[in-house]
């Protein structure tokens, strides 16, 4: 079967969408197979912890294919929202630990990015949520959409044009950037340092 194996993932082996048995009518497996940019988003990281070992020297470094309306979930405006993976960071030598909901999506057909309800719940409204102290540990929480949309294309949809940056400043990561996981554990592990 298709799958993908990422060290210290909660769910292992994580299926793929794609081929053979997972098509048939009569198999269903929970959680569901992975969709492309699901794939993308785990083969990425799996790179990248790969090639930055002294991360994991550092932290423990956990993953979970979250549950679809079973799972961890936020009641928004317009439903419920249950971000596609919880990945967690925690201080080997410390007491911090980094709880980051990462949603890899499309956003051509969102209409305007920056209004979108899951852009503004995991770029802002998700600090509010989860702002506390827990005993002696010091938890963040923080959320990211990686836009399978290249930024080309979704400029092109959108009625004000808005920089790459300033998309990333909204927590929005682009899937197509070779740097997208260095951005997304520098926006995490720098947060820790302010």
């Amino acid at each position: 079967m298709p799958r993908i194996v990422i060290d210290n993932s909660v769910s292992v082996p994580l299926l793929l969408e794609e081929g053979g048995i997972l098509k048939r009518e009569d198999v269903s497996i929970s959680p569901p197979g992975l969709n492309e940019g699901e794939k993308r988003f785990l083969e990425g990281l799996r790179d990248y912890l790969y090639k930055n070992r002294k991360l994991l020297d550092e932290y423990h470094i956990a993953l979970l294919r979250n549950e679809a309306r079973e799972g961890v979930g936020f009641m928004l405006d317009w439903g419920e929202f249950y971000p596609d993976f919880i990945l967690w960071l925690r201080e080997k030598r410390g007491n911090r630990m980094d709880i980051v909901f990462v949603e890899p999506k499309g956003l051509k057909m969102v209409g305007e990015v920056f209004n979108y309800e899951k852009v503004r719940f995991l770029s802002e409204g998700l600090k509010e949520t989860f702002k506390k102290q827990y005993e002696n540990w010091q938890v963040e929480v923080k959320g990211f959409i990686l836009s399978t949309t290249p930024y080309e294309e979704l400029r092109r949809g959108q009625a004000s044009i808005k920089s790459k940056e300033e998309y990333e400043g909204k927590n929005i990561l682009f899937l197509e950037d070779r740097d997208w996981a260095e951005k997304l554990f520098k926006r995490v592990l720098h947060a820790q340092h302010k």
